[in-house]
């Protein structure tokens, strides 16, 4: 189908609560909840006239994530749905045992894995010896509404490369700014002379909790020490706040912002795994 009832989006949300308490991690990204809204493929499936499965697929970043009510657990629904759905890769959150028995069940095999980085805020405050960068400090403030072609352009560039935020539009950035989360102020623009160069969008949790929504440089600008610099600004102005730790998400592939966050202080606390239907990762490896 490619509209749920409204009935159907509290039937998901209320089975994505009780996942959770079962789990200890929310099955369904900020995406996917926006999703439910959206015009998208949803397949569900029901249990005695009740919701108790749900996958919902993006074709634009050719993933899809699903939730099955843990009372319907072990009956062959994840497995009827991800067979509906044409064996689309799905992400599992936290990687539980849950995730990964299903993956074990059907043929599907790790793809790609985001790390969740932490820390407490004290830990990122404390000074390192880390080696200043060579060129001119760079120019930071916070963001403008003039500022959004450009940004959506720096955006587009620092994550060509990267499936899901590399296709930010500047409806989809005009979206997340009309959250009731979104802080101008803590949407930090880096500047080398009038050229936008970078941007750390820091997000706001709760008054205990922030994150490093999006940390980004422009490819021409790389290796100047502007990741480490907006990192840094980020950090404080999230440290103004009050919060008591920062999190965030990284590609495990990427190797240099790993070191960077590692550097800064940031441990990883879990990851997200893609899983892939093992067919897909063979044509791949051959291709």
């Amino acid at each position: 189908m490619t509209k749920l009832s409204a009935d159907q989006v509290s039937g998901v949300l209320a089975i994505a609560e009780r996942a959770q308490r079962a789990d200890g991690s929310y099955p369904l990204n900020e995406a996917a909840l926006s999703g439910l809204q959206a015009d998208l493929p949803h397949y569900v499936r029901q249990v005695d006239g009740e919701l108790a499965a749900y996958l919902q697929y993006d074709p634009r970043y050719d993933s899809a994530q699903l939730v099955v009510d843990p009372q319907y657990r072990r009956q062959g629904l994840a497995t009827a749905l991800l067979k509906r759905a044409g064996r689309v890769p799905v992400w599992a959150f936290h990687d539980i045992p849950a995730a990964q028995g299903l993956a074990e069940r059907v043929g599907y095999l790790p793809g790609r894995s985001l790390l969740v980085m932490a820390a407490d805020i004290d830990e990122l405050k404390r000074p390192r010896e880390i080696p200043e960068p060579t060129t001119p400090r760079l120019g930071v403030r916070p963001y403008r509404p003039s500022d959004l072609a450009e940004l959506v352009a720096v955006n587009a560039a620092a994550f060509a490369h990267h499936p899901e935020q590399g296709q930010q539009t500047a409806s989809d950035f005009q979206a997340l700014m009309a959250e009731e989360w979104f802080d101008p102020t803590g949407l930090l623009l880096g500047f080398d002379g009038d050229a936008l160069v970078g941007f750390h969008w820091t997000k706001l949790h709760d008054k205990l909790n922030g994150e490093v929504y999006v940390l980004g440089v422009a490819p021409t600008a790389q290796g100047k020490g502007y990741g480490r610099a907006l990192l840094t600004a980020g950090i404080e102005h999230l440290g103004e706040t009050g919060v008591d730790s920062v999190f965030l998400y990284v590609d495990e592939a990427e190797k240099k912002p790993v070191k960077l966050y590692k550097l800064a202080g940031f441990k990883t606390a879990h990851q997200d795994v893609l899983y892939l239907p093992q067919e897909k990762l063979s044509r791949d490896y051959e291709q």
